[in-house]
């Protein structure tokens, strides 16, 4: 018997046709693994060199920031540190990975001024921003910040308080001692210290107008007739003028009108110091070579020795001259100039200036010396620093540009400056327009980007002579009506007084005053006598006025003689002050802007 076996021939397994397939795919899913976590890694590296530039950067602006408080503490400790040109440099402690912040100083010099460092020989015309300049009257510095190789550089601007802030500014809320009756009193003193009663104040009457912002290191003194005003800041203007005083007070009997504060009153405010002389205008005129040369300096400015008249003749072909006449200068022949390069003239004196102001003076309260002196023989102010001041006119002078107030404009910013006084002897108007005006001046304001700063050591005076001498000496109210003496404010004025003087000017007299010679002789338009010879009209001030003793410009309340008082701020006076105008002294240079550059080259 046979037996039948199943017979099957063999096929291949399924799983020996998979081996090796969880080889591959483990090998896939490890090659995908690791290059995942490669990529992590790379982006953490990524992410932590980032993180660690931000830190540096972040670091590096605080280190800057250090420089600029370093900065700040030098400055307070030393107002003219800033002169010294000096570069502090320091760290602000160490950090990780050994890396050090630190920051480091350096002077920017001035836009235009020729320098590429801060020069100690020179630090003005080095550092400090011209006129014309955006931000004029300040200086800038750069600091430097440093962490783990990352820098950054911050541009700090320092400006500080001015006397172009205001309109008006006094020191002194008194006559000047140097002519006042009451000289012999102590009379340098604030009324809130305890003045001498008998110390002459002046206060603002009837009528009177401050068309802009204030600033008095006195009180301010107002005596306004019934049914009249006195009127502060301007209306209608934002921000609103500040009217800065420590009081405001009404004077005396019958002062009984009322006060129309359109300003926002300050009467806790500090003293603004003047500085003791202008000598300074004098270094920047003669580019520091001293000596008492007349004529210019090529680069800098102008000196003139002794009593000198100068000017205005305005523009021809794009350049501004001046007419000059000093009897030390050219064999006393007047000679045309153009506007120095620095645009500060100094009316020097020599060792032989010994006469005394008196606003009661004689006929022309000149002297020898000068054009509009007449009389040979008055030698008394020979060697004084007067300069002169006037405008040029003739419309020949200054073809093709239209005269303002009867003269040539002047279109390129000057500063004059005098050891002694600056007589103003005519209009003195740049360029004027009627739009964009702050809603009052006579005749529109002034426009465009030259101003003129008057700097006088001791007085800025409106020249106002006199037909004949007064009939009881170098008093008070005593104009001459005719021989034998009767008293007339109205008439003893000659017979060419200056007439509605428009003045669009920074003027500073640093000493004494800004006064109006005879201001007690000939009459304003609001007296009108029948009888008066001329009527002196109004005096205009577009600009700004500063004094160490309060000037008169008038006489009674309400007023007799003098002028009938106009005074507007110039506002262009914030970013175009006059060449090298002075500022208080003592007061704090503060940072008012603060600005990142993009690179060190270009700060």
């Amino acid at each position: 018997m046979h037996v039948r076996a199943n017979f099957h021939p063999r096929r291949p397994s399924r799983l020996r046709d998979e081996r090796g397939f969880t080889m591959l795919l483990a090998l896939y899913v490890l090659i995908v693994t690791t290059l995942l976590i490669g990529a992590s890694y790379i982006a953490v590296l990524g992410d932590s060199g980032l993180s660690r530039n931000d830190l540096d950067q972040h670091r590096a602006y605080a280190a800057a920031e250090a420089g600029i408080a370093q900065y700040d503490y030098d400055l307070n400790q030393n107002p003219n540190y800033w002169e010294t040109c000096g570069t502090p440099s320091g760290t602000i402690g160490a950090t990780d990975s050994g890396s050090t912040e630190s920051y480091s100083i350096r002077p920017v010099p001035a836009s235009g001024s020729g320098y590429s460092t801060c020069s100690t020989s020179s630090p003005i015309t080095s550092m400090i921003q011209g006129s014309g300049a955006a931000a004029a009257g300040t200086f800038r510095i750069a600091s430097t910040g440093t962490s783990n190789n990352v820098s950054r550089t911050l541009v700090a601007q320092y400006a500080r308080e001015n006397f172009l802030s205001y309109v008006y500014f006094t020191n002194y809320e008194d006559s000047d001692p140097e002519w006042a009756p009451d000289g012999a009193l102590s009379c340098a003193v604030y009324a809130w210290a305890g003045r001498n009663s008998g110390c002459a104040a002046t206060a603002f009457g009837s009528g009177d107008a401050v068309n802009g912002p204030l600033h008095s290191n006195d009180n301010v003194g107002v005596c306004t007739g019934s049914g009249n005003t006195t009127t502060f800041g301007r209306s209608g203007v934002s921000p609103s003028d500040a009217i800065e005083t420590p009081n405001v007070l009404a004077e005396g009997t019958g002062c009984t009108g009322s006060i129309v504060m359109n300003g926002t009153t300050n009467n806790s405010v500090g003293t603004l110091p003047m500085p003791p002389n202008n000598t300074q205008l004098l270094s920047i005129a003669d580019g520091g070579v001293s000596g008492d040369d007349n004529g210019c300096y090529s680069g800098s400015g102008c000196v003139f020795t002794g009593p000198t008249t100068i000017e205005l003749d305005g523009p021809l072909s794009g350049t501004n001259y001046m007419t000059v006449t000093n009897p030390g200068y050219n064999n006393d022949t007047a000679t045309t100039l153009a506007f120095p390069s620095n645009g500060v003239v100094y009316v020097n004196a020599t060792t032989t200036c010994s006469y005394a102001y008196s606003p009661f003076g004689s006929e022309n309260q000149l002297y020898g010396g000068t054009t509009l002196d007449p009389s040979s023989a008055d030698t008394d102010n020979a060697g004084c620093g007067d300069a002169v001041v006037e405008a040029n006119p003739s419309a020949s002078s200054c073809s093709g540009t239209t005269q303002v107030s009867g003269v040539c404009p002047y279109t390129q910013s000057l500063t004059i400056g005098a050891s002694d006084d600056i007589i103003i002897a005519s209009s003195l108007p740049t360029t004027t327009t009627t739009s964009g005006c702050a809603g009052g001046e006579s005749g529109g304001c002034p426009t465009g980007a030259a101003t003129l700063g008057l700097v006088a050591d001791h007085n800025v005076r409106i020249f106002h002579a006199l037909g004949s001498a007064r009939w009881s000496g170098e008093t008070e109210q005593s104009c001459l009506q005719s021989t034998g003496g009767t008293q007339d404010a109205y008439l003893n004025t000659n017979s060419n007084p200056v007439i509605n003087p428009v003045i669009d000017a920074a003027i500073l007299a640093v000493n004494d005053s800004f006064i109006v010679d005879n201001f007690d002789c000939g009459s304003t338009s609001n007296s009108s006598p029948g009888n008066a010879p001329s009527q002196l009209g109004t005096l205009t001030v577009n600009g700004a006025i500063a004094q160490n003793f309060r000037g008169r410009v008038a006489e009674g309340n309400p007023q007799v003689s003098g002028y009938t008082k106009n005074y507007w701020y110039d506002s262009r006076l914030v970013s175009v002050p006059p060449p090298y105008f002075l500022n208080p002294v003592g007061t704090t240079w503060a940072a008012d802007r603060v600005t990142e550059c993009n690179s060190t080259t270009s700060c």
